[in-house]
């Protein structure tokens, strides 16, 4: 895919040649932004007309715990 691509496009594509021939998926292992993945699941469960309800505490937590990861990361290369 192109990387210029956006989450409804990658979620179009995801279930016009993913979940057609192979089902739901048990795992997805990506290396976008958070974002970026947020988006995405919100136009995959649009384009396969399920109600996706995510829990702002968890999302929030995670952002977080990214960023203090990411703020870690930039220090130790610095170094």
């Amino acid at each position: 895919m192109k990387t210029t691509y956006s989450a409804n496009e990658v979620a179009q594509v995801f279930i016009r040649e993913i979940v057609r021939l192979h089902d739901a998926l048990n795992k997805i292992v990506s290396d976008k932004n958070s974002k970026f993945i947020l988006r995405f699941w919100k136009e995959l469960f649009v384009g396969l007309e399920t109600e996706l309800a995510f829990n702002t505490i968890i999302i929030h937590k995670h952002m977080d715990q990214i960023e203090r990861v990411n703020m870690i990361l930039e220090e130790m290369l610095r170094l």
